[in-house]
């Protein structure tokens, strides 16, 4: 299930009985790595040079929930606020210039959007989950105006996943789709203007027991539900999205990211030996009141759960390409130490690494030259926008 890819921690959802565990394709690869160990190879430090956000004030800095970030050539920042179901768009200095969208299901209009990018022809895209579309927006200096929308050619609107664009203007439309053998399938689906598939691809899916998560079945009424358990820290499977129209995948609990390109001619294995850090007391503390949560939401015993809170992390944390197309491998970091990540060439090399601050996620968020855009939250729990820079 494609949803234990973007959850931390322990977690209880169900569903009808729809899902069938798939076997991992094994594909061949090209070349691999350049060091090793848990060493941050010709490290970068990113450090904050804005923020934006309040905890009082006007509506347009107080934000419910951030869920997609982007900038385009005049250093103009996109936040999209699927609490409000709008994008706020501020200038280069914080200041808050103007809307895009509202809420609703009109032309135009957003319910529950994420996943921004700006397309190489100054359009603004924002995927618009609750509505099963993708929204185009032409921005100006003072306003933005409805362009058009791709409908998405799945159900599953609720997943969040980055919308990219490769030409010739095609959107790549992921999602999930269940196959009466196959069960469900997490698939890359390319629309064209009139929102027809012209490429259909499908991402394997790894083996049920190479990740931190258990099914349990029960008898309900109208059907047998399924119920989804996740081990806290345990291993997860990323996927990440390039712009330039290839992808990435990896099971966190080893460092072996497989990035295939946009044809079969590029694929690569990237891999390094790096082990994930210990749980700190606090951490395992945490872990065992997620796990206690689970079991009593699921009437369940703790031996009908297949896991304990681990020793370990799992070493990687996300899978994130650039605005330049290249794959950053995010570590997993010890608590309170600053965050990591690798970051790949589009040749498959390992180019340099970033760290920056522990209190900036820049999990959904944005990846440029130079420039990156993610979120803290304080002790209030009030979401800002912070803008980081990276220097030698």
């Amino acid at each position: 299930m494609q949803n234990a890819e973007y959850r931390e921690g322990g977690s209880l959802r169900s569903h009808l009985r729809m899902i069938l565990p798939i076997a991992l394709v094994l594909l061949c690869s090209c070349a691999g790595d350049a060091a090793d160990g848990n060493e941050t190879v010709n490290a970068v430090a990113a450090s904050i040079d804005l923020e934006i956000g309040r905890l009082d004030g006007p509506e347009e800095y107080t934000f419910g929930r951030v869920s997609g970030l982007t900038t385009d050539e005049a250093g103009r920042i996109y936040v999209v606020d699927a609490m409000a179901d709008v994008v706020r768009v501020f200038d280069s200095q914080g200041e808050f210039m103007f809307n895009v969208g509202r809420s609703g299901s009109g032309p135009g209009e957003l319910s529950g959007a994420c996943c921004i990018t700006i397309d190489n022809m100054g359009r603004l895209w924002v995927r618009d989950g609750g509505n099963r579309r993708y929204n185009a927006y032409s921005v100006g200096d003072t306003a933005a105006e409805y362009l058009e929308t791709r409908r998405m050619a799945h159900n599953a609107g609720g997943l969040w996943a980055p919308t990219t664009l490769v030409e010739p203007n095609l959107v790549i439309d992921v999602g999930s789709e269940f196959d009466a053998e196959q069960g469900s399938q997490v698939v890359r689906l390319f629309l064209d203007s009139a929102s027809n598939v012209v490429k259909r691809e499908i991402i394997p899916q790894p083996p049920l027991d190479s990740l931190g998560q258990a099914n349990v079945e029960r008898s309900e009424e109208g059907g047998t539900a399924v119920y989804y358990f996740y081990q806290p820290y345990g291993a997860m499977y990323l996927r990440a999205h390039s712009p330039l129209g290839g992808w990435a995948r990896v099971v966190s609990s080893n460092y072996a990211v497989r990035w295939h390109g946009p044809d079969e001619s590029f694929n690569y294995l990237l891999t390094r030996d790096v082990i994930g850090p210990l749980v700190s007391d606090g951490e395992r503390a945490r872990g065992e009141e997620q796990l206690e949560n689970q079991r009593e939401r699921g009437n369940l015993s703790r031996r009908d759960l297949p896991f304990d809170v681990p020793e370990r992390k799992a070493p990687i944390r996300w899978l994130q390409f650039d605005s330049e197309g290249r794959l950053w491998v995010f570590r997993t970091a010890a608590e309170d130490e600053a965050n990591t990540a690798d970051v790949y060439d589009r040749d498959g090399e390992l180019s340099f690494g970033v760290t920056w601050p522990a209190e900036v996620g820049l999990r959904f968020g944005y990846l440029g030259d130079g420039v990156a855009l993610g979120t803290t939250r304080d002790s209030l729990d009030v979401q800002r926008v912070v803008r980081l820079r990276f220097g030698q």
